[in-house]
């Protein structure tokens, strides 16, 4: 099977409130290994301008990822407690 090139090139927003993206951390494989047509993921903490977790969801991500030319747009799940889960395939 295909890999995704490492590291892709991954880029999220938050479109709206509480969460401040250049604060905010991602983790977990999706960000460094897959294959073509396995499900990845990662995890977005929230973060607040001051650098604060942000423990509640209600902010909504537009997660984009470029794998060498190949964009993704991935879904993104709110897990209600500031982490978002990021999946593709």
């Amino acid at each position: 099977a295909a890999t995704v090139a490492s590291p892709a090139k991954v880029s999220a927003d938050p479109l709206a409130q509480r969460a401040h993206a250049p604060n905010s951390a991602a983790a977990g494989t999706g960000l460094t290994s897959g294959a073509v047509g396995a499900l990845s993921s990662f995890v977005i903490t929230a973060k607040d301008r001051e650098g604060r977790v942000v423990t509640q969801g209600g902010d909504a991500w537009q997660v984009s990822i470029d794998n060498a030319g190949d964009a993704l747009r991935p879904a993104v799940a709110d897990l209600q407690d500031g982490t978002y889960r990021v999946t593709f395939t």
